[in-house]
């Protein structure tokens, strides 16, 4: 598991926010808990931003799984990586429950995410699942 970053922009704030998600498909502890657990043992700032991503991800994460499921093509979740779920799963989170961030501009950050801890070939993918969700919102 990548080394959380202290917070200085959204990017990172996307980034723990990401990394705590994916810890939490593994763990069954509350988010809460795990938010506190990173802040201790790595020392970081977990700013009200990745915590809101975070929590807004987790207590909606059914609404969320079904707006997948919904912009998904001839695909399950059962194919897709748990790293790419999580993506997914956090860039849909702040497209349907934060305002004054452009769709667009969140759908870019969760791809440069993508980027840096998915598989290539799911790049492209969760480009077009967050392409799919927006352009359905309108």
């Amino acid at each position: 598991m990548p080394k959380m970053k202290e917070y200085d922009t959204r990017s990172v704030a996307r980034e723990n926010a990401f990394i705590i998600c994916f810890a939490k498909v593994f763990n069954d502890e509350p988010i809460d808990y795990l938010i506190s657990q990173s802040e201790e043992s790595i020392d970081i700032k977990f700013d009200s931003f990745a915590r809101k991503i975070t929590i807004s991800c987790q207590n909606n994460i059914k609404e969320i799984d079904m707006k997948i499921t919904e912009n998904l093509q001839n695909w399950g979740f059962d194919r897709m990586s748990k790293i790419t779920i999580t993506i997914l799963r956090l860039a849909i989170a702040e497209i349907l429950f934060f305002d004054g961030i452009p769709n667009s501009v969140t759908a870019n950050e969760y791809v440069e995410l993508a980027k840096k801890y998915a598989p290539d070939e799911d790049i492209a993918f969760i480009n077009g699942v967050l392409g799919s969700v927006i352009k359905g919102l309108k």
